[in-house]
C-alpha cells in the first residue's frame, strides 16, 4: 500500500509538473507573440483593449467597468482639511530654473546610492546589493527558464 501510495503521488507530481511546464511554454510563446506584433500600428484604443484582454486572461478576474466611489471621497475621511494641497515652493518666473524633484524622477542609481553614501558610509554597497538581489529573484527568470524577458509583468 505504501508503494502504491508512492506511485500515485509520484505520478501526480509528474503529471502537474508537466501541466506546468506546458503553461509556462505557453505563457511564453504569448508573450514572446506579444513582444514581436507591430505595437506602432495600432491605435491608443486598440492598444488599451489588448491590455485589459492581458490584464483579465492573466489575472483570470472581471475588470470592473465603473468604480463605485471616487478616490477623492475615500481620502476625506482622513483629512482634516479638504482645502489643502500642494503648493510648489518655487515662485521664480522661469519654471525651468528651479524644478520640484518628483518621485518619478528619482532613480537609486543617479541620486540614492550617493546620498546614502554620503550620509553613512558605506551603506550605499550594502543597499545596492540588496537591491540588486530583489531585482534578480524576480526579473528574466520564469519557473526554471532563465533569460525570459518579464518587463511585461512589472
Amino acid at each position: 500500500s505504501s508503494d502504491t501510495r508512492d506511485n500515485v503521488n509520484n505520478s501526480y507530481s509528474k503529471a502537474m509538473k508537466e501541466e506546468l511546464g506546458v503553461g509556462l511554454e505557453v505563457l511564453m510563446e504569448r508573450m514572446r507573440r506579444l513582444t514581436e506584433s507591430s505595437i506602432e500600428d495600432m491605435s491608443p484604443e486598440e492598444l488599451l483593449k489588448r491590455f485589459q484582454s492581458v490584464k483579465h486572461q492573466s489575472a483570470e478576474i472581471t475588470v470592473p467597468s465603473v468604480r463605485k466611489t471616487s478616490p477623492k471621497s475615500e481620502l476625506l475621511h482622513y483629512v482634516i482639511d479638504p482645502e489643502f494641497a500642494y503648493t510648489d515652493f518655487t515662485t521664480r518666473e522661469p519654471v525651468s530654473e528651479v524644478a520640484t524633484f518628483r518621485a518619478r524622477d528619482y532613480s537609486w542609481d543617479d541620486h540614492g546610492f550617493s546620498l546614502a553614501n554620503r550620509l553613512y558610509t558605506d551603506i550605499g554597497n550594502m543597499l545596492d546589493d540588496k537591491y540588486n538581489m530583489a531585482a534578480n529573484m524576480t526579473y528574466y527568470t520564469m519557473g526554471d527558464n532563465r533569460e525570459v524577458d518579464t518587463s511585461s509583468f512589472r
